[in-house]
């Protein structure tokens, strides 16, 4: 949320007269830390400095874990044969399920429960 000027200097009116911070945050619709960050000049920068840091070390963190990226998985070839699909294609059974069915997502015949029981 960004703050105009005049937002900035209601927040800081209300502070000095005795609002609590999670009032004032309330009020205008965000978090205190998105609060104290607009009123504070200081606070922000700390706290981006923080973020930032807390960053850094989870890439070195990262990095030290994996040196070469991600580790890959040799898995053959990726593409599978005309053959193949062919094959795989043929053991899908007929659907014959109604519309209905096929919404609510219910299993083919053949692979339901009452399918399997025959």
């Amino acid at each position: 949320m960004a703050f105009t000027d005049a937002q900035i200097a209601e927040a800081k009116r209300m502070l000095r007269d005795g609002m609590k911070q999670k009032d004032v945050a309330a009020q205008f619709g965000c978090n205190i830390t998105t609060l104290k960050c607009a009123i504070n000049t200081e606070y922000r920068a700390k706290r981006l400095a923080h973020d930032r840091e807390k960053k850094a070390r989870a890439r070195a963190a990262f990095k030290a874990d994996f040196p070469h990226g991600l580790p890959h998985i040799d898995e053959g070839p990726s593409r599978l044969t005309s053959d193949e699909i062919a094959s795989r294609l043929a053991l899908i059974p007929e659907d014959t399920r109604s519309l209905t069915g096929r919404i609510c997502g219910d299993p083919l015949p053949p692979r339901s429960a009452l399918g399997r029981r025959a």
